[in-house]
């Protein structure tokens, strides 16, 4: 090839790349709800990429699916479907009078499954097991009185327990093993603990269930192949999350004792505790990076720790790697890789991540920038609490010419 040729192959592979944009490298990222937000934190050096704002509704629960490209986020209104390249909610779904709780899905992401729960008066309560078909976005069947569940890696059987307590019922919880190919209950065990969790060995042949206690609370593993009760492992204080790891030869515990909360690490299946860590605040959850080594925990303030934070835990030294401060409690957090980066662009004063900017919307903007009583949005304000008047412009503009 002569000189000039090169010359134009090489503008020629120049102008596909900038007509194309620029590449985003997948990223690992961690999404947790707080408040009416979903904030998103960039693991590699553990700074708050970007706020997604949910309008009226608190968002609750959180989960992703396997390859990240999308988030289901729990709502009072249903499910939120959220687009992670955009960060903008695409779609809801409704579950009627239930709002949505924990939410898992299927290894290859086709399915989600929600618990739902209905509150009729302190202390009465119903649950109901959404099934969702992910690509439809439709609820495929509810299972009645289920909650909590799981699903097993090999992604046959979805956990989940099954309690009258609620409805003042003096029938103890059971564990439903449901198919999840079909949604149908194929087995009960009676007589388990509640399980505020559950998970299941990689290779899908033990459940663990937590069941919290005061002061005291218990894992119980599951042998899923004669689905009886195969073991308990005792932890003090009240268990407030659990997870495993990838090879399933290490449990990992939250748990909060009167002031203080600790991270624990058990060895499986002899349920031997092999390391501790201590910190103030209550640990309301928590997730692990892939690689296992730092685990994100979600601190609620006690009378030690007077502020909302992420804990960022070094889980091979059992040291506090770093803290991150929030403006309102943590409510439920997930780790994925993202395919497009942790950031993504957030529409000033679009207060609902539709997309779009509505008169209300601005309206809501000039009040707090007044200083008027109202709620925080976090597409106009972040954590600062205040707005100022070239957000009030920006807003405007994408009101007038749409959304970035």
């Amino acid at each position: 090839m002569s000189g000039n040729g090169r010359i134009v192959g090489a503008l020629l592979v120049a102008f596909v790349f900038l007509a194309a944009g620029p590449l985003l490298a997948s990223q690992e990222c961690a999404y947790l709800t707080v408040a009416d937000t979903m904030v998103t934190i960039d693991s590699t050096d553990n700074s708050i990429a970007t706020r997604v704002p949910f309008g009226r509704y608190t968002a609750g629960s959180i989960a992703l699916t396997p390859d990240g490209s999308v988030a289901f986020v729990g709502t009072a209104d249903g499910l939120a479907v959220l687009d992670t390249e955009t960060n903008r909610v695409v779609a809801t779904i409704p579950l009627g009078i239930y709002s949505a709780g924990p939410i898992s899905f299927s290894p290859d992401g086709a399915t989600a499954y929600a618990t739902g729960t209905y509150e009729f008066g302190a202390p009465a309560r119903a649950a109901v097991l959404f099934v969702i078909d992910v690509g439809t976005r439709q609820v495929v069947h509810t299972i009645e009185q289920a909650e909590n569940a799981a699903v097993s890696p090999d992604g046959r059987t979805v956990y989940a327990v099954r309690t009258d307590v609620w409805l003042q019922s003096a029938e103890p919880p059971r564990l439903l093993f449901i198919d999840a190919r079909t949604g149908d209950v194929t087995g009960i065990l009676p007589n388990v603990p509640y399980a505020r969790k559950i998970v299941v060995t990689p290779d899908s042949r033990s459940a663990y269930l937590g069941s919290t206690g005061y002061p005291d609370s218990r894992i119980v593993r599951i042998d899923a192949v004669t689905r009886t009760l195969a073991g308990t492992i005792d932890l003090a204080g009240e268990l407030t999350d659990l997870s495993l790891s990838s090879d399933g030869t290490m449990a990992y515990a939250t748990t909060y004792n009167t002031d203080i909360g600790n991270f624990v690490l058990f060895d499986l299946p002899s349920g031997t505790e092999v390391g501790k860590l201590a910190f103030e605040g209550v640990p309301d959850a928590f997730a692990l990076t892939r690689d296992q080594r730092r685990a994100y925990i979600l601190l609620r303030p006690d009378i030690r720790r007077q502020e909302p934070a992420v804990g960022v835990i070094d889980v091979p030294a059992r040291t506090v790697a770093a803290m991150i401060p929030l403006r309102a409690w943590g409510t439920a957090i997930d780790i994925a890789t993202v395919p497009h980066g942790c950031s993504a662009p957030v529409c000033e004063g679009d207060c609902d991540s539709n997309g779009q900017v509505t008169v209300d919307e601005i309206l809501a903007g000039v009040s707090m920038s007044l200083g008027e009583v109202g709620e925080l949005c976090a597409a106009y304000a972040g954590d600062s609490g205040t707005v100022s008047v070239d957000a009030l412009v920006r807003a405007v503009a994408h009101a007038l010419n749409g959304c970035p």
